[in-house]
C-alpha cells in the first residue's frame, strides 16, 4: 500500500507523539467528536473502531477485545470482515450521531473508504466508465438509420416504389480516450493503492497508465465536465459512479490545502454492533418483551394507575426446545474486555448491569416457567476455536435469583453467521446450555473439595488442641 496505514486498538493507551507522527494536525478534531481522548498521564486512547484517514495516512483501529499479538495478515483479514458487519448493519439500523456511516458518494461526510469500496466493487462488476458516440457505416450490421439513408442514398424506382440497395447503420464505438474515463483509471489507481489490500480487492487488474494524471492542476475543469456528464446522463449506476469521481477529484484537491482533513468510517459505539450481531444470531424473539409488566403509577389523590409506556427491554430473549426438554435463554451482550487476573478483576460490567440482568429474570419468571432457564452475559472473544466458554458468574448473595453465567463467545464465528445470515441451530443452543452446565457442575465439585478441606483442616487443628 502506498499510502502509510498502520493498525491500533480501542481502549489501549498509546504515546502521544506517535499519534501526531500518524494523524498531524487532526487531534483537536478528533478530540472534540470524542474519537480520541487524554488520560491524566498524557497518554492518548481511541473510543472507537473504524477507519480514520487524513489524506496522507490511513489507521485502522481494532476493537478492543482483539489479540493485541495479531500478525499483519490476520488484522487486515478481521478488519475486512468487520466493513461487511458495519456495512450490513449500517443498511439495517438508522445511523446515530456516534456512527460514523455515511454512504452517500457526494456527501461531504463520506469516507475515503467508502468511495474506494465502491469504486473498486464497481469496477469489478461493470468495468470503466463507458463514453459511446455513434458512427455510420454503409451497409453495416448495426441499426439502420432510415431519415439518414433517405436523405443521402439515391433509390432505385421500380413501378414508383423505392428500392435502397444500400443504407446507413449506426455503429456505436467506445471512446476509451475520453477525460472522464481517464479520470475514472486515474481514481480506480489513486484508491486502489490506498485501500486495495485492506478491502480485498487484491487480485483487481486495470490500467495504470492514468496514475500520473495532473489532477490538482485542472480539478475545476475536470469537476466541470462531470457534472455536464451527469445532468445529460440518465443510467443510475453512471450517474452514481459520476458523483463518486466528482467526489474524488474534490479530496484531492482538500488533500493539498492548509486545512486539515479527517475521513471517517466507523462507531464511537461499538457495543451497538456486538449487540446486535448477538441479537440476530440468537434468534431474540421480541414477543417475550411485550409481555413483561409495565411500571405502575399511581396517583393516591385519584386512586388512579398509570401503566409506564416503557419497561424492562433484555437483548436476547430465546426458548427452544431440544429432545423433548424445553429451555428458556435470558441473554445480554456485553461488548466489555472482561478480564480475571488472579485475584484482580478488570474491564468488567457495573453494578446497574447485573442489578438490570438479575431483573429481567425475576421479571420472566412466569413466561420462563417448566424450562430449563439460563441467565448469561455474552463478551467478545478472539478465540476462534471455542464457539462459547463459559468463565464465571456473578449475583448477590441477598437475592434469592440464580447468578448471571459469564460466556466467552467466538467473535469470528458470530461474525461469521451474521454476514451469512444465519442463526444458531437448536443444536447449537443445546451446545451452549451444554457448557454452562458443565462449567457449574466443575465449579460445584472444586468449590466442595475447597470446603472440604478447609474443614478438615479446622477439625484437625481443634482435635489437636
Amino acid at each position: 500500500m502506498d499510502k502509510s496505514s498502520k493498525f491500533f486498538f480501542e481502549d489501549q493507551k498509546y504515546n502521544k507523539e506517535r499519534i501526531v507522527r500518524v494523524l498531524g494536525g487532526n487531534l483537536a478534531l478528533l478530540k472534540s467528536k470524542g474519537i480520541l481522548y487524554e488520560d491524566s498521564s498524557g497518554d492518548l486512547i481511541f473510543n472507537y473502531v473504524g477507519v480514520i484517514s487524513n489524506g496522507r495516512n490511513v489507521i485502522f483501529i481494532l476493537p478492543k477485545y482483539c489479540n493485541r499479538h495479531l500478525d499483519e495478515h490476520s488484522k487486515r483479514t478481521l478488519f475486512n470482515k468487520l466493513l461487511k458487519i458495519f456495512k450490513k448493519y449500517s443498511g439495517l439500523n438508522k445511523s446515530r450521531e456516534s456512527d460514523y456511516f455515511v454512504s452517500e458518494l457526494d456527501s461531504d461526510e463520506v469516507s475515503d473508504f467508502m468511495i474506494a469500496d465502491y469504486l473498486l466493487n464497481d469496477f469489478s462488476l461493470n468495468g470503466y466508465y463507458q463514453k459511446k458516440f455513434t458512427e455510420y457505416e454503409i451497409d453495416g450490421e448495426g441499426i439502420i438509420d432510415w431519415s439518414k439513408t433517405v436523405n443521402e442514398i439515391t433509390p432505385v424506382f421500380s413501378k414508383g416504389v423505392p428500392y435502397y440497395f444500400s443504407t446507413y447503420n449506426e455503429v456505436v464505438q467506445k471512446d476509451e480516450y475520453h477525460l472522464i474515463v481517464k479520470i475514472h483509471k486515474w481514481a480506480l489507481s489513486k484508491y486502489f493503492n490506498d485501500f486495495g489490500v485492506i478491502l480485498g480487492f487484491t487480485g483487481l487488474e486495470f490500467d495504470k497508465s492514468c496514475d500520473g494524471m495532473k489532477i490538482l492542476d485542472y480539478a475545476d475543469f475536470f469537476g466541470s465536465v462531470i457534472n455536464k456528464e451527469i445532468v445529460n446522463t440518465y443510467v443510475d449506476r453512471d450517474v452514481k459512479l459520476l458523483k463518486a469521481l466528482k467526489t474524488a477529484i474534490d479530496r484531492e484537491e482538500n488533500q493539498f490545502s492548509k486545512r486539515p482533513t479527517l475521513s471517517l468510517y466507523g462507531t464511537k459505539y461499538f457495543h451497538r454492533v456486538w449487540e446486535e450481531v448477538c441479537k440476530t444470531v440468537f434468534s431474540h424473539v421480541n414477543e417475550y418483551v411485550k409481555k413483561i409488566s409495565r411500571p405502575n403509577w399511581i396517583n393516591f389523590t385519584d386512586i388512579e394507575v398509570n401503566k409506564e409506556k416503557k419497561t424492562l427491554e433484555p437483548d436476547i430473549i430465546k426458548a427452544f426446545e431440544y429432545r423433548s426438554k424445553e429451555y428458556f435463554l435470558i441473554l445480554d451482550a456485553k461488548y466489555y474486555n472482561i478480564n480475571f487476573d488472579g485475584k484482580k478483576l478488570e474491564g468488567n460490567p457495573g453494578v446497574e448491569d447485573i442489578t438490570k440482568q438479575l431483573l429481567y429474570d425475576k421479571a420472566l419468571e412466569k413466561l420462563s416457567r417448566g424450562k430449563t432457564k439460563h441467565n448469561a452475559f455474552l463478551f467478545p472473544s478472539s478465540n476462534s476455536t471455542n464457539t462459547f466458554k463459559v468463565f464465571g458468574s456473578v449475583d448477590f448473595d441477598f437475592l434469592d435469583i440464580a447468578a448471571v453465567t459469564l460466556v466467552y463467545i467466538s467473535a469470528e464465528q458470530v461474525y461469521n453467521l451474521y454476514l451469512e445470515n444465519k442463526t444458531f441451530s437448536t443444536h447449537d443452543l443445546f451446545k451452549f446450555v451444554s457448557e454452562i452446565n458443565k462449567s457449574k457442575k466443575r465449579h460445584s465439585v472444586i468449590t466442595s473439595t475447597l470446603y472440604g478441606n478447609m474443614f478438615l483442616f479446622t477439625k484437625r487443628l481443634s482435635d489437636k488442641n
